[in-house]
């Protein structure tokens, strides 16, 4: 009787041998279908590492100039202030210097008094108008060749001369 079921029992234990090598091979293309998944999401876990580490550069980059622009403009507040300063002292000394003129125009000394009240003589401001159109400086210390409007040879003020 055992001889009459050896076949069938060897033909069940083929059946079983080769279902379980399919599934040993369908186990292996399955590996290898995830090692590959592996790989690709691996390759793809690098790619954003490294856009991760080019942003984490290009946000070090911008907080570096960012630190230097907010140095930058605090030292140009500092300049404002300090011409600000500047300005408001200027501002007060012209203000005491057109007090002092007011007073010498008040003055009870009558000579000073016309003197400040006296305006600039044209000739004066001729001077100053034509003092850097002039030649060479003359012997004579202060004429150039350049006539004013007038015709009169005009005066001019040159480097060499001391008052």
């Amino acid at each position: 009787m055992f001889n009459k079921l050896l076949p069938y029992i060897l033909t069940a234990a083929l059946a079983v041998f080769a279902y379980m090598g399919l599934q040993l091979h369908n186990a292996s293309v399955n590996a290898q279908v995830l090692t590959n998944q592996v790989d690709s999401l691996t390759s793809k876990l690098d790619a954003k590492q490294l856009e991760v580490n080019t942003l984490a550069n290009a946000v070090d980059q911008t907080a570096f100039v960012n630190r230097q622009l907010l140095a930058e403009r605090q030292i140009i507040a500092n300049i404002r202030a300090a011409a600000d300063a500047e300005k408001a002292k200027l501002r007060t000394e012209l203000a005491a210097a057109t007090s002092a003129v007011s007073e010498l125009r008040k003055s009870e000394d009558e000579h000073v008094k016309k003197w400040a009240n006296t305006l600039v003589p044209g000739d004066a401001v001729r001077l100053l108008k034509y003092a850097t159109q002039g030649g060479s400086s003359n012997s004579d210390g202060g004429e150039s060749d350049l006539p004013d409007s007038t015709g009169r040879v005009v005066a001019a003020i040159y480097p060499n001369h001391s008052f």
